[in-house]
């Protein structure tokens, strides 16, 4: 995922609805993002990355179906792992959003 510049993400966060703010400083959903990380023996700052492109997601910088392919790529995660960790975010955190 390219460098977002601080300003465009601000200006992305000022136009979303509010469910969508919400969504991305959730600690329901920080905990999902965590807990996933700890019990695949990723580090913090992958974890943290992780955290970071699902709310680029939300954001509107990356498409959902790219999730995986991010984490692959930027996060460096095994194939297995970030499809999982993808569909578990689609399913758990993005699914329920955008049907609001």
């Amino acid at each position: 995922m390219k460098p977002i510049p601080q300003q465009e993400a601000e200006e992305r966060f000022d136009a979303l609805p509010a469910h969508l703010r919400e969504s991305l400083f959730s600690e329901k959903n920080l905990s999902l993002i965590w807990d996933f990380g700890e019990t695949n023996h990723l580090n913090g700052a992958k974890i943290q990355r992780v955290a970071d492109i699902t709310g680029a997601v939300i954001l509107g910088f990356v498409h959902a179906e790219d999730l995986a392919k991010e984490f692959i790529s930027d996060v460096g995660l095994p194939t297995d792992i970030a499809n999982e960790f993808a569909a578990e975010i689609t399913r758990k955190i993005l699914a329920p959003i955008m049907d609001e």
